[in-house]
This record gives structure tokens, sequence and C-alpha cells, in this order.
């Protein structure tokens, strides 16, 4: 919690909200990708991604960034999303973690 609490406060962030209530919204990831994004499944099919993800270029690029997403092989949604965006594919990246918190000694 805390780490996303760091990434609303210190990093650029989008979100729709209307009368009151966050729809939908978009922030970057500790390393400034963008990649965070949640849309509540009421409003789905609305749009909502698609004008996060030109909100934040805009916001990106006005700070002299290069907007960049990490996106994994199977999550077809996501890559149309970058595509219909602007994104281009130029490379592949390979995540090593632990998968479990079982200690091996």
């Amino acid at each position: 919690m805390a780490r996303i609490e760091d990434d609303i406060l210190y990093r650029p962030s989008s979100c729709v909200k209307i009368d009151g209530e966050m729809r939908s919204w978009l922030l970057l990831h500790d390393d400034n990708s963008m990649g965070i994004m949640y849309t509540k499944e009421a409003y789905r099919k609305m749009g909502y991604a698609l004008e996060l993800t030109l909100d934040m270029i805009v916001k990106l690029r006005q700070k002299g960034k290069l907007p960049f997403l990490h996106i994994v092989s199977n999550n077809i949604k996501s890559q149309k999303l970058a595509k219909k965006s602007g994104f281009i594919k130029c490379g592949e990246v390979y995540w090593f973690g632990i998968l479990n918190e079982r200690v091996v000694r």
C-alpha cells in the first residue's frame, strides 16, 4: 500500500472522476513506466483506458520524459491499447522473482 501511495504522491497520475466517483485511473510504476491501470467493471469499454493513456503521455512529454511501458506477452488487451495509443514494440523484457515465501537453505 505504501508503494501505491508513493506512486500517487510523487509521480504523474491520471484518473477519470465523475460525480465524485473515481471510475478509472492510471499510475506510474517506480521505474516511471506506465502500467498501474484500473477501471471499475461497471465503466469498462467506455474509452477511459485510451483517454488516460493519452493524458499520461502528454504529462510525461511535458516533463521531458519518454513514455514507456512493459506488457507481458499474453496481455493482448494491453498490447492493443498500447498500439492504439501510438506505442511501438521495441524489445523483450524478462522478469525474475520469487513466487512464494519459501526460503531455500
